[in-house]
């Protein structure tokens, strides 16, 4: 089966490889099994064309008996990641098969690096702004406890409004804080001593 990517009416970027739909209408990603890939490639391989249970079956499930079940929940599986809520992308045909009718368009092999890059899986825009906003609201949140925290009247780190500072030197505990205290009176003595 052809493993190259292609788009799928002109809405889907599938790229068997990497087992990836890309919706560029839904700006969403799926990875998908390869077994469901598989069945993807096959139907696009014989668009417009019944595809029976017996070939997916054989091609699919390597004849497995009880496959059914399993290509009835692939094909509705299949569906929901293509958006074929009317089943007409996947046409059902009981007791026979199934036809995929779409437009698929082959993506050139010097084109494919360009698709990989410009289809990559997506991160949503608003899910950086929601971060972005909790991350704030968190800085905001650390600031004002901190402010709180720091204006506590017996933390002795903070100097209160409309309070003076506890000088343990007792030279400038004079009632004037910004006057020197007399250092002269002190030092006369001293001399006095000396002339004696």
């Amino acid at each position: 089966m052809n493993q190259s990517p292609f788009i799928l009416n002109t809405r889907f970027y599938i790229d068997p490889s990497l087992g990836l739909v890309d919706d560029r209408e839904g700006q969403k990603s799926t990875r998908i099994e390869p077994r469901l890939m598989n069945l993807l490639c096959l139907l696009v391989a014989h668009k417009e064309t019944l595809v029976s249970r017996a070939v997916i079956t054989k091609e699919i499930w390597d004849d497995y008996g009880n496959a059914d079940e399993g290509l009835t929940q692939a094909i509705s599986y299949l569906r929901k990641v293509l958006a074929d809520d009317r089943k007409t992308l996947i046409e059902t045909v009981p007791k026979k098969g199934y036809i995929l009718h779409g437009a698929v368009a082959q993506i050139q092999q010097e084109a494919k690096r360009t698709e990989e890059l410009k289809y990559v899986p997506r991160v949503n825009r608003q899910k950086y702004l929601l971060i972005a906003a909790l991350v704030f609201v968190l800085l905001l949140t650390v600031m004002f406890i901190f402010k709180r925290v720091s204006q506590k009247p017996g933390n002795a780190d903070v100097i209160q409004p409309g309070s003076r500072p506890a000088f343990t030197d007792t030279a400038r505990s004079s009632s004037n804080p910004d006057q020197l205290p007399d250092t002269t009176k002190k030092a006369q003595p001293d001399a006095d001593k000396l002339k004696n």
